[in-house]
């Protein structure tokens, strides 16, 4: 890093939640080697919610161990726009812990990077580097929404989006005006919520055309009770998630599409013909409304400046106002943070 880009550290505001105060003390002072001095030490993961439905940190460091909430899942709902302002805040899971399941699970939640403790400050600071220098895009599909999982890109593999990433901008010394990182937030999000939609109705289709053209051959029950669990919870998924995206006018269908996938569930043994007529019927609606998607063209999204509306949009205008008073980014994140370990908000 460039001299400028060590004073411009002093602007990154970073928000620190673990559990042990010695842990939130030693991390904070190793951030301040190397002049990250703006941050805020959390001990709940409670408060975390509260505090990113108000403000706009450029880094989220976050013990995965935490005992009053799961960490881990809070990641995926941030990533899904369910929790805090920003989906794409840059994100390092921590944990005294390294199983198979956990880091599986850290990975599938969206998160960036995830760091075992006890660990050195260069470990620390190598990966916040990776996320100013070659953050990987985020990718989306029915059961995922983050960075690319994968160490090499695919030529087939899903489309790439490069989302807003105020680190990278503060560490260059970059001017991020809040009107426009909330335009940018809501013309990556639109596009990428719509296509993990259309990816859950494809499952959901996909599912349901297997059960209603009968078992396959050496298909036994347990399977086929399988296929229809995935078709239940892909459904639920779809019901959740449209509350939080500009597709929320489809929840009432899918949650009547759930409702009526719970009572078969319930009812017990295979899904009778009347049943596989109603699914079709309840399946048309969505059908419908999600075919409303953006343009699949483009590889890439960036900065929506000068785009027209309805790039911004996927089914219209961006809701934000554009002639909205500019303001600066720290409006959002005021007062400073401060980095006092031993205080638990």
């Amino acid at each position: 890093m460039t001299a400028k880009a060590e004073n411009t550290k002093l602007d990154v505001k970073t928000l620190l939640v673990d559990r042990q105060a010695f842990m939130r003390e030693v991390i904070c002072n190793a951030l301040a080697l190397d002049n990250y001095r703006d941050v805020r030490a959390l001990s709940s993961v409670e408060v975390l919610e509260e505090v990113l439905d108000g403000v706009f940190p450029d880094l989220l460091i976050l013990d995965a161990d935490m005992p009053d909430g799961d960490s881990v899942d809070l990641v995926r709902r941030v990533r899904l726009s369910k929790v805090g302002r920003n989906p794409f805040i840059p994100i390092i899971l921590t944990s005294w812990h390294a199983s198979k399941s956990l880091v599986r699970r850290a990975v599938d939640s969206g998160a960036d990077a995830f760091v075992v403790k006890p660990f050195a400050a260069s470990q620390l600071f190598s990966r916040i580097d990776m996320m100013i220098t070659a953050r990987k895009p985020f990718v989306v599909t029915a059961d995922y929404l983050g960075p690319d999982r994968r160490e090499t890109p695919r030529a087939d593999g899903p489309r790439y989006f490069h989302p807003p990433n105020t680190l990278r901008n503060r560490v260059l010394g970059e001017t991020v005006e809040l009107s426009t990182l909330l335009l940018e937030i809501e013309a990556v999000s639109r596009q990428m919520q719509s296509i993990r939609m259309a990816s859950l109705m494809t499952k959901i289709t996909g599912l349901f055309d297997l059960l209603r053209e009968g078992p396959d051959d050496g298909d036994s029950p347990e399977a086929l009770t399988a296929k229809f669990q995935t078709m239940l919870r892909a459904s639920i998924s779809l019901e959740e998630d449209l509350s939080s995206t500009h597709l929320r006018h489809l929840k009432l269908p899918a949650r009547h599409l759930a409702s009526a996938l719970r009572e078969i569930e319930r009812d017990g043994g295979p899904v009778a013909a009347h049943d596989r007529r109603r699914i079709e019927r309840l399946l048309e609606p969505l059908r419908a409304g999600i075919e409303c998607m953006p343009d699949e063209d483009a590889a890439e999204v960036g900065p929506t400046a000068g785009r027209s509306e309805n790039e911004i949009g996927a089914c219209g205008a961006a809701e934000a106002a554009v002639g909205a008073p500019r303001q600066a980014l720290t409006d959002g994140i005021s007062p400073s943070f401060q980095c006092d370990p031993r205080h638990s908000l």
